[in-house]
């Protein structure tokens, strides 16, 4: 009878294939930009957006500034808090994540 074979992977085939860095996945060696883990941006955002917060909506958007459009963080970031928190209320109603925040996010975009 044989031997039993050994795992020949190499010990980088047992890592996890995402990074546990915050909002980038690594790419040691490579010249490409690291791209942004988009899961865990989608995790901030719901977060962000249950708080109903502007100012964690800035920051927010600074922290994940390059995944919008150039400009785009620095424009919504100088924007006032009531046209913040509308914006809050309406990204509320676009996610079907958030269904328990519904009533109350159509009720102050109405009144708003």
């Amino acid at each position: 009878m044989p031997p039993p074979k050994r795992d020949q992977r190499s010990p980088q085939a047992s890592k996890p294939l995402h990074s546990s860095r915050p909002n980038r996945d690594h790419h040691p060696g490579s010249d490409e930009p690291a791209l942004p883990d988009m899961r865990q941006y989608a995790q901030e955002l719901q977060a962000m957006l249950r708080q109903r917060s502007p100012a964690m909506y800035r920051a927010f958007l600074s922290r994940w500034r390059d995944v919008h459009e150039r400009g785009a963080a620095e424009r919504l970031g100088k924007l006032p808090d009531d046209a913040l928190r509308l914006r809050i209320e309406q990204m509320i109603l676009g996610l079907p994540a958030l269904a328990d925040l519904h009533d109350a996010a159509r009720r102050y975009v109405d009144e708003h």
